[in-house]
């Protein structure tokens, strides 16, 4: 009997001690995170208050009250700021000691609260006054097309162009193309890409090729591929801008041809009084976007890629005209995404 007492005892003992220094670990860690923080130090205030709400294993208000100045200041350009205060807050808010604690800083967490709340009803209502904006411009664009419009669409991707036809077809159509030597991509289990060996195409910014060679190319229209589904053509790739200039210097060059896509894209919509599908590319490092325009069966898509590097940068534009494409298939078109 005598034993489990002493037993109990040590054991008691130990805990208390266990709790002491748990306490002292919590209250240093607390102290050193003041400390980063009058220092400007935000990110090392925070790692403090981990490692002091791990001593205590929980949290408080005055733990809470630093993590969410620290948090404010520290991600003060980050638009994802009112996202990380918001939980904080809450917690805050219901933590056991709230009524006890310090009035004025309570109050100064309210304020915040009452202004996140604020600048985030002036986000929805900027969001939904743009929403309403391309709603009644949608509108109106519908309301004004004429068949001239939609015809603009169909003659635009017609131009030159045959589809609904085989390889062999198309070889007799254009002899100096040999297209059935062009190298295949099988994008999916119907769609297969024939791109043209005169240009060297990298996986890693497809359809964008990384080597031009115009001069020696046999073909008029610089068409760098064809689409096939199901043997049949229905898809020209076409060159409309490269440019690669890396060193110093070359950077308003840059910027000049970066800038080109978006003229295109607005004559494009002019014309067809049709504002485009668009959608961003994911192009490790690039920046990357596809415009789509779709009348019936035909549809039109201009993708641009384009990075800095070195000084100037690299830009990449194609058109791509299709007969009867859908979003599943025109999407499945990039390899690079997948």
């Amino acid at each position: 009997m005598k034993i489990y007492i002493l037993f109990g005892l040590l054991l008691l003992h130990f805990t208390q001690l266990t709790a002491q220094t748990n306490a002292n670990e919590a209250k240093a860690a607390y102290l050193l995170a003041e400390e980063s923080y009058g220092k400007g130090d935000y990110k090392t205030t925070l790692e403090f208050l981990r490692q002091a709400r791990e001593a205590l294993g929980g949290t408080n208000c005055k733990v809470l009250y630093l993590q969410i100045m620290a948090t404010r200041e520290l991600y003060a350009m980050d638009t994802s700021l009112n996202s990380k205060l918001h939980p904080l807050i809450v917690a805050f808010e219901k933590s056991a000691d709230y009524a006890d604690f310090n009035e004025e800083k309570s109050l100064e967490i309210t304020k915040l609260k009452l202004l996140i709340k604020l600048e985030q009803k002036a986000v929805t209502d900027r969001l939904t006054e743009i929403n309403l904006a391309k709603e009644r411009r949608i509108d109106s664009m519908a309301k004004a097309r004429t068949q001239i419009h939609k015809d603009a669409i169909i003659n635009t991707v017609n131009f030159y162009r045959q589809f609904n036809i085989t390889l062999e077809e198309l070889d007799k159509a254009n002899p100096k193309w040999k297209v059935k030597k062009w190298i295949a991509d099988q994008l999916s289990p119907t769609v297969a890409l024939y791109h043209n060996p005169t240009y060297i195409f990298n996986t890693a910014d497809f359809p964008f090729f990384s080597t031009l060679s115009i001069n020696k190319s046999d073909n008029p229209f610089t068409i760098l591929g064809v689409y096939v589904k199901d043997g049949k053509v229905i898809g020209y790739q076409k060159l409309i801008t490269t440019f690669s200039l890396v060193f110093n210097g070359a950077k308003n060059a840059y910027d000049i041809n970066v800038a080109s896509t978006a003229p295109l894209v607005k004559t494009y919509t002019d014309i067809f009084l049709l504002d485009p599908i668009i959608t961003p590319l994911h192009i490790t490092g690039a920046t990357a976007n596809r415009y789509l325009w779709v009348e019936g069966k035909y549809g039109l898509m201009i993708e641009e890629m384009y990075y800095p590097k070195d000084g100037g940068g690299i830009v990449k534009v194609v058109e791509t005209y299709f007969y009867n494409p859908t979003e599943k298939e025109t999407s499945s078109y990039h390899p690079a995404e997948k």
